[in-house]
């Protein structure tokens, strides 16, 4: 008789603690998934060559916490146009810089800037010269002739940004860590 409410108390003791396990991984992943990293999935062609659709990548949610986005970060924003679909875009001017594009070509405060991830098929439109806002930043697409960016919408609010782009972990063909 003892040794069977020993095995009960055993057997509810195991329930419990499986519970409590399953509970404490879960808010664990929870947390993990929405404070500090989080999964995102590519559905848009304006980042190729460098992101394609349907590409999964890891963000970094709280790198911004302790640092400011710098140029060429790649990162995921809210959408401005107000869709419910989140952006993922490139940072090319930073909070204060005035930028121009003249003939496709991008300039940050007078300089050419080095745009080597972009493909060889650049528009011939001309933007700005615009100076971004203290607490903004101007972000453009790599697939410049077929993305909605900062040169649509305008500069993006730091509080719009979501994460950094940290790896390509899926498809595993094209699993990467993206030029910034």
């Amino acid at each position: 008789m003892e040794e069977e409410r020993t095995h009960q108390r055993t057997g509810i003791s195991l329930a419990v603690e499986f519970v409590v396990i399953f509970v404490v991984a879960y808010i664990l992943a929870y947390g993990l998934q929405n404070y500090i990293f989080g999964n995102f999935q590519i559905q848009q062609h304006s980042m190729e060559p460098t992101l394609y659709e349907n590409d999964r990548v890891l963000i970094n949610r709280v790198v911004y916490y302790y640092s400011q986005p710098q140029r060429r970060d790649i990162v995921i924003l809210l959408d401005p146009t107000g869709s419910r679909n989140d952006f993922v875009k490139r940072v090319v001017a930073l909070p204060g810089e005035v930028i121009e594009i003249r003939d496709g070509q991008t300039y940050v405060n007078n300089k050419r800037v080095d745009e080597f991830y972009l493909s060889t098929d650049l528009s011939n439109e001309n933007v700005g010269p615009l100076r971004v806002p203290d607490d903004s930043y101007f972000v453009m697409g790599d697939n410049r002739t077929v993305s909605s960016d900062s040169r649509r919408f305008g500069p993006v609010k730091r509080d719009n940004i979501l994460g950094k782009v940290m790896v390509v972990w899926w498809p595993v063909n094209h699993s990467q860590i993206p030029r910034q």
